[in-house]
């Protein structure tokens, strides 16, 4: 894409013998299409201001100190803003023939000013306090174009650099997608976003060189020696990287020829290393197989030796449980001996005290038995002394037999009496 100038303006800068307060340069002629960039001649006396022109124009496009235009003449970017001044210099840009953008033009501007508004007494040499912002937009009519630019507040006065840079983002903020508008303070990221934009600076370079002083043209078109012209042509009709890469090619070239023989002895080294390899592959492939089988029974092995553990596991609680269990019937059996002890003593003691009460029962019968004889009396003795005898002789019959059976229990519980004497 090319691009043809279009108009110009300059805010607040120049020198003071030609100072632009506000100027407007239309670059253009009325056209059906609309206006159409036109190659225009600035008619001017001398000091008029021509030189400031293109020195500020071309300061925008190559923004570097080494590049300003007046510099042969001793001149500098600091010599164009004065104390005070927030200067703009803007550029409008139209596409030109076969853009794919053709009913959009494009600004480029840069904004200058002092730290704290102040010009050094020696400008030149305090470069680095000159505050210097560029930026470039595409033209959205009526919203952010040549005329519509911040330059001022509502009352007309100028916004000093950093509330104008705000003013121009809030500006284009409703059309960014339009505008693409781009601020930046770096010079080498000013130089890619007009790259980015297709408006190549170096173009620029040459025509600057022919304008660095009167009759600059002609001096530029001496040439001592016709290499000297090959050389100027080569410049300005080549990419400046376009020698380089091709010297670059030839060098790779070169230094692949000279690495040839180097190259075939690495060749049959590489052949009969990997004849070697190969072997090596082999064997390196059955060490892996071997290696698989390994892992494989070493997994096997593992396992079976897993569940040996799990039973020797099982094992070893079976038999604390049967141990457990043993205790417990033993437990139980002596439990149940002793039991069985106590309920021999309690036997022997109750049939013993049975024994003892009948024979109390028996003695107290007879006791009373007796008494009874005693008192019957003489009258009815003699009838009731047969009878009573006859019960006597009864009674002494059942304690003759109480008296037995007290033996014949003493006997049988002799046993376990003497049972009971070893357990006490």
């Amino acid at each position: 894409m090319t691009y043809q100038l279009a108009a110009l303006r300059f805010r607040s800068v120049g020198e003071r013998s030609a100072r632009f307060t506000d100027l407007t340069i239309d670059l253009t002629a009325p056209a059906p299409d609309g206006p159409v960039p036109q190659d225009s001649v600035i008619w001017l006396r001398n000091g008029g201001g021509k030189s400031s022109i293109l020195s500020l124009l071309y300061a925008l496009l190559l923004p570097h100190a080494n590049d300003f235009m007046g510099r042969a003449v001793k001149r500098s970017l600091t010599d164009y803003v004065d104390s005070g001044d927030t200067s703009h210099v803007v550029a409008v840009w139209l596409p030109g023939p076969g853009s794919p953008r053709p009913h959009e033009p494009l600004i480029t501007g840069v904004v200058h000013e002092w730290t704290d508004l102040r010009r050094p007494a020696q400008p030149s040499e305090s470069r680095d306090r000159l505050l210097t912002s560029f930026y470039a937009s595409h033209v959205v009519p009526g919203q952010l174009d040549l005329v519509t630019l911040p330059f001022s507040d509502a009352f007309g006065r100028p916004l000093r650099l950093t509330r104008f840079l705000e003013a121009l983002r809030e500006q284009a903020r409703p059309v960014f997608q339009q505008t693409g508008l781009v601020i930046t303070d770096k010079q080498h990221g000013w130089t890619t976003a007009l790259r980015d934009r297709h408006l190549d600076p170096e173009i620029f370079r040459t025509q600057k060189q022919m304008n660095h002083v009167e009759g600059g043209v002609e001096d530029l078109f001496r040439f001592a020696a016709a290499k000297d012209f090959i050389d100027f042509l080569l410049d300005l009709t080549t990419q400046p990287e376009a020698p380089a890469s091709v010297a670059k090619r030839l060098g790779d070239v070169a230094a692949l020829l000279a690495a040839k023989p180097a190259k075939l002895s690495e060749q049959d080294f590489c052949i009969a290393a990997a004849t070697e390899l190969d072997t090596v592959g082999a064997q390196h492939q059955e060490a892996e197989v071997a290696a698989a089988e390994l892992t494989v029974a070493s997994a096997a092995a593992a396992e079976l030796a897993a569940a040996f553990a799990s039973a020797i596991v099982v094992a070893e609680t079976a038999h604390e449980n049967l141990a457990k269990e043993r205790e417990a019937v033993a437990l139980a059996r002596t439990t149940a001996s002793n039991e069985r002890s106590q309920a021999g003593d309690l036997q022997y003691l109750y049939r013993r005290e049975a024994a003892r009460l009948r024979l109390g029962d028996a003695e107290r019968a007879e006791q009373e038995a007796i008494k009874q004889t005693a008192q019957t009396s003489a009258l009815a003795r003699a009838w009731e002394v047969a009878q009573q005898l006859a019960v006597l002789a009864e009674e002494r019959s059942a304690l003759e037999l109480a008296t037995q059976a007290a033996a014949a229990e003493e006997s049988e519980l002799a046993p376990l009496r003497a049972d009971h004497a070893r357990h006490a």
